[in-house]
């Protein structure tokens, strides 16, 4: 067999596996995912889960400036009872209460709302039983809140056809009812919206970096063939990294989705190297394999991190910076050599005017420099213990996002955005008036706390039930039978399901909580554990919210850790490529600075720091020695034959049209990062670009005043 017809063959497995693989995706992205499906904590989450499957319920806030909102909630109802894969609709206009008739003993239930209008009985109800207060009608009677339930074994693509329907639901209920606006919540709806982040990300924005990317090629080096041959570069390394995470995940998720456009922006990078040595006729090949070498290492560190997400971008991103280097040092050449292409060009001068004056410009910039770096220094050891830690299950998107909205929306209405669950085991005392008085009275020390906004308790419904048969001065004992009649009444309804299962003997608390965010998680979890102790109770905490703070707070705990090492690791091999460990030791402080100023402008503009810090990082740490590697081995070559002012000066020269390139792409192709909705990506972008900014800076204005400083014991 031929090499062309190897070649060939080869092409078609790879793109007939991304096709096929590619197709056979089954899995989309579910927020739960964040923490990984195989971590143990996880697992006894998703046990929980199939007891009380809280996923699989939705809630729509409708806010109405109309007088009468019930008219439109009803109207809403009718609606939503009509909708496909819906298995419940629970609305005020459903809601029914507790009728006792004393005579015979009868119990029935009737609705609160009669003609769109509240009845007595539903009005002291609403506004007075905490079984019912502001759950379904807001304290300003203008809003009113509708739970659905989904339908169980929903494949993937009708749980999409779901969402979609309810949110086009509402937008013709808005267009309609011009007072009126709703807002829909839930797990299932924040995991829609990744998802869709996910489609906006492959359809719009990375074909607008690519064509960014293309033009900038053409820009700097005047050529189609370099653009046609940088083109199909990216093209391969795109695909072999999408087959090997197509194979091993089985899905796609925004972070591994990042990872893939990530990867081939820095292979772009490495392009622009290899065009470069391809022009001048020298070799790149050692300094670049330790460039990928150290770029991978810092992702790789990502790979140890508690939360799979993050894990994940991580390892393949560092796969895909491997994969990288082997195509386009070995496998492009190759190609080239094969079908005996030729590349001809001539690259564009354009930062000429930058280094006209370099070396003067070097030596008037060395004090001011220096007074930057004490400030950027300072600020960062006298800031770093403000530097606060604290993130949001639903606050990832922009402002003015559905989603953002609508957790704005819940919060003002009903001053809840998610929940944390306690379980307790039950016996059969658990309807004594001993176990009764305890629980409300642990209950009511729960709605005490700052950041609860109401609980929802089988204790309350026990104590309903009390006072609806208390008023006809039944006998105690008579009170116990009508009271255990009426509660088994209650659970024959399935009234119960949500706080109480015979089944597996356990009564549940839902603790609706004003915030998500994870410092004020902390505090109630905390205070939870200590009434739980006071109160000498077996109950555990149980939810998403509470597992994924334990992840979170694991985090916090070792991006310290993290870091250093992956510092050290850089130390190493930079003491191993330079065989000197003053050379190692210059060419780490150019790299440090990126990581001062992004930690000091983070505390500077009170940024609470979220997981994605940990991301940029290890990104700006990957790239931004990049640059620091090259320049010391331009200049360890130099410095053989020439003065030190020389040699600088030839090192400047020889590097600075790729590092200033690698630079300046990954600015030109930030601002469409800010077509993404997700605030990660945005801030990612700002402080990605302020820190590779800043080491390129370093690179060329301060690690030239150190090599000087140390040549005599190089």
């Amino acid at each position: 067999m031929s090499k062309k017809v190897f070649l060939i063959l080869f092409h078609f497995i790879v793109l007939s596996l991304f096709a096929y693989l590619g197709a056979n995706l089954k899995n989309e992205f579910s927020i739960s995912d964040i923490l990984g499906k195989k971590n143990p904590e996880v697992q006894l989450y998703n046990e929980y889960r199939e007891k009380y499957d809280d996923e699989k319920k939705l809630f729509i806030l409708l806010t109405s400036k109309k007088e009468n909102v019930l008219q439109e909630t009803s109207l809403l109802t009718s609606i939503l009872l009509n909708t496909k894969y819906l298995a419940n609709v629970s609305s005020i206009n459903l809601l029914q209460y507790l009728n006792y008739e004393s005579l015979d003993h009868r119990v029935s239930l009737r609705k609160f709302i009669n003609k769109n209008e509240l009845t007595e009985k539903g009005r002291l109800l609403l506004e007075r039983s905490d079984l019912f207060r502001n759950y379904y009608l807001s304290e300003d009677k203008t809003s009113t809140l509708v739970s659905l339930e989904i339908k169980n074994a929903l494949s993937e693509g009708e749980l999409r056809t779901l969402i979609e329907n309810l949110i086009q639901i509402n937008k013709d209920f808005e267009k309609k009812h011009k007072q009126s606006s709703l807002h829909l919540l839930g797990t299932k709806v924040a995991s829609y919206y990744f998802n869709q982040e996910l489609l906006k990300q492959q359809i719009v924005i990375s074909p607008f970096c690519l064509l960014t990317i293309c033009l900038f090629l053409f820009f700097i080096f005047r050529s189609f063939k370099v653009v046609l041959l940088g083109l199909y570069y990216m093209s391969m390394v795109f695909v072999i990294c999408a087959i090997i995470i197509f194979y091993f995940e089985n899905t796609i998720t925004p972070y591994t989705n990042f990872s893939l456009f990530f990867i081939y922006v820095m292979a772009t990078s490495d392009f622009i190297h290899f065009c470069t040595a391809l022009e001048s006729g020298k070799s790149v090949l050692k300094v670049c394999f330790y460039t990928s070498l150290t770029t991978a290492v810092a992702f790789l560190s990502l790979y140890f991190s508690p939360i799979e997400v993050i894990s994940d971008f991580g390892l393949y991103s560092a796969i895909g910076i491997v994969i990288s280097y082997v195509l386009n040092f070995y496998f492009i050449p190759y190609i080239m050599d094969i079908f005996k292409v030729e590349i001809r060009f001539k690259r564009r001068e354009v930062y000429s005017r930058i280094g006209k004056n370099y070396l003067g410009s070097l030596e008037n910039s060395k004090k001011s420099l220096f007074v930057f770096s004490l400030l950027i220094f300072f600020g960062f050891v006298y800031s770093f213990h403000k530097i606060v830690y604290d993130d949001s299950l639903y606050d990832k998107f922009v402002e003015d996002h559905k989603l953002t909205q609508a957790v704005y929306a819940f919060n003002d209405k009903f001053q809840f955005t998610g929940s944390i669950d306690l379980v307790q085991k039950i016996d059969s005392t658990f309807l004594t008036m001993p176990y009764r008085t305890l629980q409300n009275k642990f209950v009511a020390d729960i709605e005490q706390l700052e950041n609860v906004s109401k609980v929802s308790a089988l204790g309350k419904y026990i104590t309903y039930i009390e006072n609806e048969i208390n008023p006809y001065g039944l006998k105690e004992k008579h009170q116990d039978i009508v009271f255990e009649n009426i509660f088994d009444f209650f659970n024959q309804q399935n009234l119960l399901d949500k706080n109480f299962s015979r089944k597996y003997s356990e009564e549940r608390f839902t603790i609706y909580l004003k915030s998500l965010k994870s410092s004020a998680l902390q505090e109630t979890i905390t205070s939870l554990e200590s009434l739980i102790e006071r109160y000498d109770l077996d109950i555990s905490i149980n939810g998403f919210a509470p597992i994924r703070l334990k992840m979170l707070n694991s985090i916090l705990d070792g991006v310290i850790y993290n870091l250093i090492g992956t510092l050290l690791v850089v130390f190493f091999i930079f003491c191993y490529a330079f065989k000197s460990i003053k050379l190692a030791l210059v060419g780490m402080v150019p790299n440090l600075f990126p990581i001062f100023t992004i930690m000091t402008l983070f505390s500077l503009f009170n940024i609470a720091i979220e997981d994605s810090l940990i991301l940029m990082l290890c990104s700006v740490i990957g790239i931004s020695v990049d640059d620091t590697l090259h320049y010391i081995f331009s200049y360890q070559n130099e410095i053989q034959n020439h003065s030190d002012k020389m040699s600088i000066k030839n090192t400047y020269d020889k590097t600075h049209f790729a590092l200033f390139s690698t630079t300046f792409l990954f600015i030109l192709v930030s601002p469409f990062y800010f077509l993404s909705d997700l605030k990660l990506i945005h801030e990612m972008a700002i402080f990605f670009n302020v820190g590779l900014l800043i080491a390129l800076l370093y690179d060329f204005y301060l690690l030239p005043h150190l090599l000087k400083f140390i040549k005599r014991k190089i």
